[in-house]
């Protein structure tokens, strides 16, 4: 089965993204950091990481850099609140979701991720 991390510092909003990728079949890893992020990333090796660009320690473009340079076969898709779009196109994401979206959109955010990372 495939693990999925989610990186949010919002511990209501990891519940809830946990919650919706469990219920598609996947295996569910956690990081409120960037940092926590890279260490979930050694142990568990997420093949799709949803990561949010407001982090508190490095921001997710950061995050999405470091993944890129030490995890390249992870499919990334980003996610934010704020008008981050053009920056978020920088970081190679499989997908962007804007803050608020729905459990459909994310759920195809999720199946883009897992077949862009069989590919």
């Amino acid at each position: 089965m495939k693990t999925v991390l989610i990186v949010d510092d919002q511990s209501a909003i990891r519940r809830l993204l946990s919650h919706w990728t469990q219920a598609s079949g996947y295996e569910v890893a956690e990081a409120a950091s960037a940092e926590q992020a890279l260490e979930e990333m050694s142990a568990c090796r997420a093949g799709v990481v949803v990561c949010d660009v407001h982090l508190p320690d490095h921001d997710g473009l950061w995050l999405a850099g470091e993944l890129r340079r030490r995890f390249p076969e992870a499919a990334l898709i980003m996610t934010t609140g704020g008008r981050d779009a053009n920056l978020m196109r920088q970081t190679g994401a499989v997908d962007y979701l804007m803050k608020p979206f729905n459990r459909a959109q994310f759920q195809a955010a999720l199946q883009r991720g897992s077949e862009w990372n069989r590919a």
